[in-house]
């Protein structure tokens, strides 16, 4: 495949890659609050509800494992968009970005959406 003079794909693609790393740590922190959070309460003496302890585990950790889910779909996205692979597969990582990281996110929904161009093209003929 030729080089196109457009690179909205590869700005789509680093712009989602970017946001899901960072969605990527912030789930890790997410998860290692949820536990820290658990083992706290659950080491306080006195009379607590019996299942306080548990509740950060069963609000944070599958908001972890979703925000986890969304941000190595938003890195696959991005790796086959600065490959200018798999249209789709773009689209839906810059959708997924979205929810990871807002702000570079939406830049880079639109910069997928300004890329639909730059895929599905062949070798062109010269002239």
């Amino acid at each position: 495949m030729e080089p196109t003079s457009s690179s909205n794909a590869k700005i789509a693609g680093v712009l989602t890659i970017i946001a899901g790393v960072s969605a990527l740590f912030g789930s890790l922190v997410l998860g290692a609050v949820g536990v820290g959070v658990s083992a706290v309460l659950s080491s306080i003496p006195g009379h607590m509800p019996q299942g306080l302890p548990l509740l950060p585990l069963l609000v944070f950790i599958p908001l972890s494992v979703l925000i986890l889910a969304l941000a190595v779909l938003a890195i696959i996205g991005g790796v086959y968009g600065v490959r200018r692979e798999h249209f789709w597969l773009l689209v839906v990582g810059a959708a997924a970005s979205v929810f990871c990281f807002l702000p570079l996110g939406i830049a880079a929904l639109v910069f997928a959406a300004l890329a639909e161009k730059d895929f599905g093209r062949g070798p062109q003929p010269a002239g």
